[in-house]
């Protein structure tokens, strides 16, 4: 495309200045600023609270986890809907795979 060998060419620190052949800058004004963080806070803000709603959801429930990382004692797994579960190496078989309880 077009746009992206242009972006390719400009260097990393002009890549976000404003594309004029972009289909966005036939759109009309520009959303202002303080508007765009708002929203992006807002989004934030409303994801957070959908991710601490889901792990409420599944707390007690078990779940396939995967390690994937360890240190300090504790092991954190990894289940299939994404949450990280952290449990004292003590109480790790050593598998790799494993059903876990979410906490």
């Amino acid at each position: 495309m077009a746009s992206r060998a242009r972006l390719r060419r400009l260097p990393a620190q002009v890549a976000a200045v404003p594309r004029t052949w972009a289909a966005a800058a036939r759109l009309g004004e520009r959303v202002p600023a303080p508007a765009i963080r708002e929203r992006a806070r807002e989004l934030r803000a409303c994801g957070e609270a959908k991710a601490r709603g889901h792990r409420a959801s599944r707390l007690g429930h078990r779940a396939d986890g995967v390690t994937c990382g360890r240190g300090e004692g504790k092991v954190e797994v990894l289940t299939e809907d994404y949450l990280s579960v952290y449990l004292p190496t003590h109480e790790w078989n050593g598998r790799p795979r494993f059903e876990v309880t979410v906490r």
